[in-house]
């Protein structure tokens, strides 16, 4: 019987970067150390919009396997945290989850889900954060007020024929609409067109895509800050290299990453929000510059950030200087954690 021991890895990571910088670095070291194939699209050109790099990023999963795994993952803000053949082993778990919830399986490739992240779990924000931050953010995605939940894509693991319905559904329907948020856009097909109403973490039997929301963060996690006053302080000091407390919600153990939640390992972590991951990467043995962090590109992210500082500047002055000059440290760093706690 022949070896399979130079088998390439079951999991091809693609992402899309024009540029080296941020966490690209890391995020192609991890992918390297956890034992993925690995590839950057779109190095050196220009950014013209997500249909654009969608397009790209089709082509290439075009010339896969239709049953290859594909893990697509955002370049600049996500880090691989989990061996290939752990998080192979935790979506084939997942996807008989999903089946058991759907009540089907799907057929081609057979029992095969699309799986997406969500973006904040209930468990880990604050009640000012869940009912200001998250509520606003489900409006925006157009989240119907039965569901708490809404898809991250800036991590999306499954079959190539999937993964490739998926891009052209979306640039499809972004260019009907004039979208150039491709979060938001794939927000609108799942809760518009797609979810099953009577178990919204999958997708309907007639979806052209079956879908499933990794709802326990086991396989993606998006970690920020969820405490609002730390964050609104947050985004007027820097909303390009935003700092949190880590120790809240993961924990660092045994050379993995785990949701302290769950006390489960986590396959991606994903710095939404701009967040600095530069503690993760130090612990992981992954390469980062400490002094350079990606400027802030995502729409959501630009509002939030314009409309913190414009309430904080003009009638809130002097908050803005607390922010600025005495917080985290000193006495009004040590009082400010206090009352926020």
């Amino acid at each position: 019987m022949a070896s399979n021991s130079t088998a390439p890895p079951p999991v091809l990571v693609l992402t899309f970067a024009t540029e080296e910088t941020a966490y690209l670095p890391a995020l192609r070291a991890s992918a390297a150390a956890q034992g993925f194939r690995f590839e950057v699209i779109g190095l050196g050109h220009e950014w013209q919009g997500f249909m654009w790099a969608n397009a790209l990023l089709m082509e290439r999963v075009q010339r896969c396997d239709p049953d290859e795994l594909v893990l697509v993952l955002d370049g600049y803000d996500t880090l691989i945290v989990m061996p290939c053949v752990d998080l192979v082993a935790s979506y084939e778990k997942f996807c008989v989850m999903a089946t058991s919830r759907a009540g089907f399986a799907p057929q081609s490739p057979p029992n095969r889900w699309l799986v997406f992240g969500i973006e904040h779990p209930r468990e880990a924000a604050s009640w000012p954060y869940w009912n200001t931050i998250v509520r606003t953010a489900r409006r925006y995605h157009c989240v119907p007020p039965s569901a708490d939940f809404y898809l991250n894509t800036g991590a999306v693991l499954g079959p190539a024929k999937h993964v490739h319905m998926y891009m052209e559904e979306t640039c499809k329907h972004a260019a009907a609409t004039g979208n150039k948020d491709d979060q938001n856009t794939a927000n609108s097909l799942y809760w518009g067109w797609w979810f099953d109403p009577n178990e919204d973490r999958v997708s309907r039997r007639d979806s052209p895509i079956p879908i499933a929301l990794d709802t326990e963060c086991e396989l993606f996690y998006c970690h920020c800050e969820r405490r609002l006053l730390y964050l609104i302080f947050g985004l007027a000091r820097s909303p390009n290299n935003f700092k949190t407390n880590h120790d809240l919600h993961i924990a660092m153990k045994d050379g993995r990453i785990l949701r302290k939640f769950s006390n489960k390992p986590i396959g991606v972590i994903h710095g939404i929000w701009n967040t600095n991951m530069n503690a993760v990467c130090k612990y992981m043995g992954y390469p980062y510059n400490p002094d350079y962090h990606k400027e802030v590109s995502q729409p959501d992210i630009r509002v939030f950030a314009r409309v913190t500082r414009a309430l904080l500047i003009w009638p809130g002055g002097p908050v803005l200087l607390l922010a600025l000059f005495a917080y985290p440290t000193g006495f009004w760093g040590s009082l400010l954690h206090t009352l926020l706690h």
